[in-house]
């Protein structure tokens, strides 16, 4: 598309299928990082239930010291299953960028196949629409970066609440501590994935705002 708004040459059928096709390839996987953000979103959702439902087995001590930590295990909890909602809305909100950039290659390949000439109003109005949609990826990727490390945050916490928890007589300790632990890790190492789903979310970003200033600049030129 470049070398035909510098050229002035027609523009092929076959360079804008070829366009299209690539297009059509990141739509499929913006929709595949939509579905997985979903599918971490429901696991959080349970594995805050799970961290809830730990504070029943912890046993009373002579100090009361059940009470304290009770409160501390059951508000994170509900930090990690909230956190599990908006992942799951941030899925969804994913998917809709996916079913986009089809759109925008189902257009493009309607085209490559009529012949017909690409108005350069169309080509900006294609344009702005990447755009848009490259700034909300952006801003997904943002997001699901902060929500990565507030879950490290709360996965340490989790783990240390363990160092609260007072021994009973049956040893319960050992138990409930072992049993802590690991849900913490699970939790600091969803955050790390959280993290690196945000960076690699991040580059489709930028890849979609870098196809958008090349229509731009076509529609301009062109």
């Amino acid at each position: 598309m470049e070398r035909f708004s510098k050229e002035g040459k027609e523009l092929l059928a076959s360079e804008v299928k070829t366009a299209a096709s690539a297009l059509r390839t990141l739509g499929r996987g913006t929709n595949l990082v939509s579905s997985t953000i979903g599918e971490v979103g429901g696991g959080l959702q349970e594995g805050g239930r799970g961290v809830r439902k730990v504070e029943d087995g912890i046993k009373m001590d002579a100090n009361g010291g059940e009470e304290r930590v009770g409160c501390k295990e059951e508000t994170l909890g509900s930090k990690v299953e909230n956190l599990g909602s908006k992942m799951k809305f941030l899925g969804d909100r994913v998917g809709v960028i996916g079913g986009g950039v089809n759109t925008v290659a189902n257009g493009m390949e309607r085209f490559s196949k009529e012949g017909k000439e690409l108005l350069a109003s169309e080509v900006k109005t294609a344009a702005s629409a990447l755009r848009t949609l490259g700034r909300g990826t952006n801003l997904v990727s943002s997001t699901i970066g902060e929500l990565g490390g507030g879950l490290q945050d709360v996965g340490s916490g989790v783990r240390k609440v363990e160092d609260g928890i007072k021994m009973d007589a049956n040893g319960g300790k050992k138990r409930v501590g072992g049993k802590e632990e690991t849900l913490g890790s699970k939790v600091e190492n969803l955050g790390s994935k959280m993290k690196f789903v945000g960076d690699g979310v991040g580059v489709i970003g930028g890849g979609v705002n870098t196809v958008a200033n090349g229509m731009e600049k076509f529609s301009k030129e062109g």
